[in-house]
């Protein structure tokens, strides 16, 4: 596992630069750090995509048929709403048909479609009650800045997230383009490696027929 403080003490050494960051004062080299991480924040890795649990949970209100999305939520992969105890996923529709749907309709009652529009998502038909929505997808990590933080890109996404944070360092603050320029096979080889790891933790196979 690795931590803030450790990876930005790791890139300082390795740029030989530690006047501009270190564990105890992360500076130019911890702002590249975060940087990468937005850079990278919507690759569909298995470690960032968030499990069904409580922690993932929000509630309607009643008589309101909009909802603002889960904090940090960057792609949505299902919308479930418990009723009776059971999870229920909704059906995800477009815009247009969640408008048509509540054009001059003021019907309420238990949701079963959704559409995402903005930073908020519109259920119908309107809750007629409180109702608890689960959400599973892709979330930002929290932005990292006291020396012991990690995250999983701190333990998984280690060598992506170093390797980027170094390249812009090069690139954006020290100017040297040809360093810059040596770290992208780096960059490359890393992102390669979590898609091969992604692909090994798929719960789907493709099975070839035999001939």
């Amino acid at each position: 596992m690795s931590t803030y403080g450790i990876m930005v003490d790791r890139i300082a050494a390795e740029l030989e630069r530690s006047d501009i960051g270190s564990a105890s004062l992360p500076g130019v080299i911890g702002s590249h750090i975060n940087d990468a991480i937005r850079q990278h924040k919507g690759r569909n890795w298995w470690f960032l995509q968030g499990p069904t649990s409580a922690a993932l949970t929000s509630a309607t209100t009643a008589s309101d048929s909009y909802v603002t999305e889960y904090s940090g939520l960057i792609q949505l992969d299902s919308l479930r709403v418990t009723v009776n105890a059971q999870l229920d996923e909704l059906e995800p529709i477009s815009f247009n048909e969640m408008e048509l749907l509540h054009d001059g309709n003021a019907q309420t009652g238990e949701p079963y479609k959704y559409t995402r529009y903005g930073n908020r998502v519109r259920l119908y038909p309107t809750p007629g009650d409180v109702y608890t929505l689960t959400w599973s997808g892709l979330f930002e990590e929290a932005t990292l800045s006291a020396s012991a933080d990690t995250n999983d890109w701190m333990t998984h996404g280690e060598l992506l997230i170093r390797h980027t944070a170094r390249m812009t360092i090069c690139r954006d603050y020290l100017r040297d383009m040809e360093a810059a320029g040596a770290c992208m096979p780096a960059i490359a080889a890393a992102a390669d490696a979590l898609d091969r790891e992604h692909m090994r933790r798929s719960p789907t196979r493709t099975v070839r027929p035999r001939m």
